[in-house]
């Protein structure tokens, strides 16, 4: 395990480069929590658009500020769900004593920024959870799809590099009486293309309409 304190390290696949940054935690002061803008700018003030980047940020409450740097994906914790969650309503309480947090748990944009949070299995100062499972929000690869009309050898390499993530393959065609020709096509040879998908590190392959 590699503890990330304001740095940068990258996952190369292919000719292809996920950038995973670390955030410190935030500041305390009167007026709440605040991150360092230095901090911030230092840290990602040069991130490359043309590639996939990843900030781990423990509070997600600063999720605007973090947005501005134009991240694909953000994952936080620190609300440990709200706490006490209600039904259409959501976290109740944070740890910093605030009331109905913002981001609390799961999934929230803003433009082309996702910030997933997670509730975690603990307890904070409060040593209750109630509507709250800590069971997480199960984002293995396994519950992940890639869908793609691509190029055949591509397809071959995505499936050597992310092997537990599943594939749906587009039948794309200029009108229905073409992609309902392959979709008949597939569905009759079905056992043969099943084959070869198993035959192949054991990979699930779906084709969709």
């Amino acid at each position: 395990i590699k503890v990330m304190i304001d740095e940068k390290d990258s996952i190369a696949i292919g000719d292809k480069k996920i950038n995973i940054y670390g955030l410190s935690k935030q500041l305390k002061t009167k007026k709440g929590i605040i991150q360092n803008k230095e901090v911030l700018d230092n840290l990602l003030k040069n991130i490359n658009e043309e590639e996939f980047n990843v900030l781990l940020a423990h509070n997600p409450l600063l999720f605007e500020d973090y947005a501005k740097y134009k991240v694909d994906l953000i994952f936080s914790g620190h609300i440990h769900g709200g706490i006490i969650r209600l039904p259409m309503i959501g976290g109740v309480l944070s740890p910093n004593v605030s009331f109905f947090p913002k981001y609390s748990k799961g999934k929230y944009t803003i433009d082309n920024c996702n910030l997933i949070v997670s509730a975690g299995i603990g307890i904070g100062r409060w040593p209750i959870r109630i509507l709250n499972n800590p069971k997480g929000i199960n984002i293995g690869a396994r519950h992940i799809t890639v869908s793609t009309c691509g190029i055949v050898p591509k397809i071959k390499e995505f499936t050597k590099d992310f092997s537990q993530v599943n594939l749906a393959i587009s039948l794309h065609a200029p009108n229905d009486l073409i992609r309902n020709k392959i979709r008949t096509d597939i569905y009759e040879n079905q056992n043969q293309h099943m084959q070869i998908s198993y035959n192949y590190n054991n990979y699930m392959i779906f084709f969709q309409n």
